[in-house]
């Protein structure tokens, strides 16, 4: 079950009406009143839970309670999933830990959620790129990663070799892409570089152009 937390009717009413809200997505209230409760209330309530939508101003019952330490709790106490969204975020996938989540904009979420609920639908597993990134989500997931890769570079202008720590930094980039077929080819890209190049060896140039071809292909 896919679980959205929006407290504003007219705000969701501006992208989706209630008779598109479809039988995998629930709108229920979030009634817990204390955060030292929140763990016991998630897991009695939301048991058949496999991703949350929360609002990141969502107005909970108790002050103790926020967007943050409410995707904490589900994530680490039930290991499930929650998306943060809001009109005035940016769209990004999320790397926490073992887990993948995002904040993504407001429009753009329920824009895509159709998508989302119908590929839950068939494959039981929330494909949050596709919710994040719409049906084009690889390309898309790819070329977000190259942009990212790229402002890195542009902000690094010592040298035209890359060192250890912009593996660490570019491998964090990188982590994000989740997609068998274009995680294959990033992994063989990191083997080149760190197994039969050396990465004292590489050059920015390389990087780039060895992204480049994942992009295109």
């Amino acid at each position: 079950m896919i679980f959205l937390f929006e407290d504003r009717k007219e705000r969701k009413d501006q992208f989706i009406s209630d008779n598109e809200l479809f039988p995998l997505i629930c709108e229920k209230p979030m009634d817990c009143h204390d955060l030292s409760e929140l763990n016991n209330y998630l897991q009695d309530n939301f048991k058949d839970a496999k991703v949350f939508l929360l609002h990141k101003s969502y107005e909970f019952n108790s002050s103790s309670i926020t967007a943050e330490n409410f995707k904490a709790v589900a994530q680490t106490a039930l290991y499930i999933p929650t998306i943060l969204f809001s009109g005035g975020s940016n769209s990004n996938l999320i790397q926490e830990k073992n887990f993948i989540t995002a904040e993504v904009n407001s429009g753009v979420m329920y824009k895509n959620l159709r998508l989302f609920h119908d590929a839950y639908q068939e494959t039981g597993i929330p494909n949050i790129p596709l919710l994040i990134y719409g049906a084009n989500y690889r390309l898309n997931q790819l070329m977000e990663m190259q942009a990212k890769i790229n402002y890195y570079f542009f902000n690094r202008s010592f040298s035209d070799y890359i060192n250890e720590n912009d593996k660490e930094e570019l491998m964090d980039i990188t982590d994000t892409v989740k997609d068998t077929n274009a995680r294959e080819k990033i992994d063989r890209m990191w083997e080149w570089i760190t197994e039969e190049k050396g990465v004292e060896n590489v050059t920015i140039n390389s990087v780039q152009t060895l992204v480049q071809r994942i992009v295109n292909q």
